[in-house]
């Protein structure tokens, strides 16, 4: 969905411009995630999936769509201005700041119990989302908004794989074509 609000912010703002190229990878990432919730290629599946696109989810997936674009193309804007690890550390800061506050209004002995369980797998994930956005934003400061977005999308098939692999979830045709397609438009917009 973000794909669908970035072209035209990247154009608005930086005056950036898809080629063809660049609009088949959008076309066949946005066609792939539409297919990932269809269980069979038939008309019923076509028909639930139609009544998911008119429901109140979908406009909150539109809501989270368009504030991803935002963002991505203020931290374009804003590496553009400042260096961009001085930039990445005042953003951990006010996340810092953010999440102090959260857990201060969280039972201290939930927290306690929470870290003492998984304080490994917690610095772990911390790490890789540190070092994934600000892989992101090194990308950000020689590439279009829209071609490193959508490299961004290679989470979704992953998520498919692992969902299949170790949380036992379908992996219907219509679910394996649609990530495929994923992976396809992400590897086009890559080489762009």
């Amino acid at each position: 969905g973000v794909l669908l609000f970035l072209p035209l912010l990247g154009f608005l703002v930086f005056q950036e411009q898809l080629d063809g190229r660049g609009w088949l990878s959008i076309a066949l990432i946005v066609a792939g995630i539409a297919m990932l919730p269809l269980a069979r290629f038939d008309r019923m599946s076509l028909v639930d999936l139609g009544r998911h696109l008119r429901g109140k989810a979908m406009i909150y997936a539109l809501l989270a769509a368009a504030s991803t674009a935002a963002y991505t193309v203020w931290d374009k804007f804003a590496i553009g201005r400042l260096d961009t690890f001085l930039y990445f550390a005042g953003y951990t800061v006010l996340l810092g700041f953010w999440f102090t506050g959260a857990l201060l209004r969280t039972p201290r002995a939930e927290v306690r119990g929470e870290w003492q369980k998984h304080w490994k797998s917690i610095a772990v994930m911390g790490a890789f989302i540190a070092a994934s956005y600000l892989l992101v934003l090194y990308a950000l400061r020689t590439g279009m908004t829209t071609h490193v977005l959508a490299v961004r999308q290679l989470s979704i098939p992953i998520g498919v794989l692992l969902g299949w692999r170790f949380l036992r979830e379908s992996l219907s045709a219509p679910r394996a074509l649609g990530a495929t397609m994923i992976t396809a438009g992400c590897l086009l917009a890559a080489l762009i």
